[in-house]
């Protein structure tokens, strides 16, 4: 039985156990990012299914000006110490320094977001559960697919608020066709249930499944920054999401900046209290506010604003 504590609360302890113990032959291990994993083999692509334990800071501008001060200072302190211009004199993490990662220019990634096709039916996306197809993708992105009839599919369970915009998050992440893998979870007779993505979410929070469709469209320009020890060793991630959402149904637009950070190694209570740290007094600095809501449920947020 796995050890709950702070940085695994309790009802995402409960899900990853749930998999850990149904499913044979899963293993155990940690991504480049640091986020730990559980890996199972997938039968239909040569990438194993995953479910990941995710631990950023979810956060936003709270003022346009919020966030060119924060890019300007950003660009400005290439290959320099934070403690020259982001947090100057800061005793903390003043030695450390910033690098952009070069990007083409352009959308790094095109996804679907999808809800029940029943209107009837209480919002998968309002319920913070998050139903992701990706149908564009480029190099950078960790998921992607060369196989012409699947494609990288995402299912995040409702995260759970650790305070000051700091988060924690179980997501599956596998490759295959979804309304194939979303049938496939329905069967009762079918072998293959026991490692489907979504039969596990629809067991850990009750729901009987029905028909999906498409609701938004969403569209994420990305600038990555690293942040690292004076000897090249990464500590930080910070993404900036510029992010155009389109409501399907109604062509309705939107735009977002979220600003995300992220740790590089597994978390412990020394790395969380290290970037706890660092992300409170970013937010100091550049007026970011906690953004405590999935990328698709703040575009519906956005859409009825």
């Amino acid at each position: 039985m796995i050890e709950t504590n702070p940085l695994f609360p309790p009802r995402l302890a409960a899900a990853w156990q749930q998999v850990r113990s149904a499913i044979p032959s899963v293993r155990e291990t940690f991504d480049r990012r640091g986020f730990r994993l559980l890996q199972w083999d997938s039968k239909s692509s040569t990438k194993p299914f995953e479910l990941s334990l995710e631990h950023e800071a979810r956060l936003e501008p709270a003022t346009p000006n919020s966030l060119s001060r924060l890019m300007d200072a950003l660009a400005f302190s290439e290959e320099r110490t934070l403690g020259e211009l982001l947090l100057p004199g800061d005793k903390q993490f003043g030695a450390l320094v910033v690098k952009s990662y070069n990007r083409d220019p352009g959308p790094q990634s095109i996804d679907l977001y999808y809800d029940w096709t029943d209107p009837l039916r209480p919002s998968l996306i309002e319920q913070q559960v998050t139903v992701r197809e990706r149908i564009r993708t480029s190099k950078f992105m960790t998921w992607s697919s060369d196989e012409s009839d699947a494609r990288p599919l995402n299912l995040e369970l409702p995260f759970a608020d650790l305070g000051g915009g700091l988060t924690a998050r179980l997501e599956f992440n596998w490759i295959d066709d979804l309304n194939s893998s979303v049938e496939d979870s329905l069967q009762p007779d079918s072998p293959s249930r026991i490692f489907n993505p979504f039969y596990h979410v629809w067991q850990h929070l009750g729901l009987v499944a029905g028909e999906l469709s498409p609701l938004i469209e969403h569209t994420t320009t990305r600038k990555k920054f690293g942040v690292s020890e004076p000897n090249g060793k990464q500590v930080f991630a910070i993404n900036i999401d510029f992010v155009a959402a389109r409501k399907i149904s109604k062509n309705q637009t939107a735009s977002a900046v979220d600003v995300d950070i992220s740790g590089v190694h597994p978390i412990d209570e020394m790395e969380w209290a290290r970037l706890h740290a660092f992300a409170t007094r970013l937010s100091f600095a550049f007026e970011l506010k906690p953004n405590l809501r999935t990328k698709a449920s703040k575009d519906q947020f956005l859409f009825n604003g």
